[in-house]
């Protein structure tokens, strides 16, 4: 027999999930906004503007722990939405038999409910982008520092 309360916590936790993830990628972003103004630093001519590198590393890392945290959540959350989407398909009637009986029309899945896991896909998605360009950003960084030790 197919437990409609376990539905419900499993969507409920698993939206929970999916909006702390979503509130981490507004945060990442607000982050990576950071980003532009270090680089606006480290372009500068004068090198009491500039910020050390420790300090762009760290900057570059602290992103990286809020994407990767956000991808966790919306992960988890996107999995619970589908764990209770597993079981509303296989509670449903096979055949027609379900729409003899009026009261189980709520088991069905319905459109919202394959929206809601696309919307914590493209979630995922968005917090992959944010990493990956902490990741790219990283990448100048490492070559600056692997000439200036090989000129040593």
């Amino acid at each position: 027999v197919y437990d409609q309360r376990a539905n419900n916590l499993g969507t409920g936790a698993g939206l929970s999930l999916v909006g702390l993830g979503l509130v981490s990628l507004f945060a990442g972003a607000g982050w990576a906004f950071r980003y532009t103004r270090l680089s606006k630093k480290l372009r500068a001519k004068t090198s009491g503007i500039r910020p050390k590198p420790k300090d762009v590393t760290q900057a570059l890392q602290i992103g990286m722990v809020i994407n990767l945290s956000g991808l966790l959540l919306t992960l988890l959350g996107a999995e619970a939405i589908i764990g209770a989407l597993i079981g509303k398909a296989l509670a449903q009637p096979q055949g027609s038999v379900g729409f003899l009986n009026p009261g189980s029309i709520k088991n069905f899945i319905e459109p919202l409910d394959i929206f809601i896991v696309q919307a914590a896909t493209h979630t995922v998605v968005a917090h992959y982008v944010g990493i990956v360009a902490g990741l790219l950003t990283t990448v100048p960084i490492q070559l600056k520092k692997n000439w200036m030790m090989a000129q040593n």
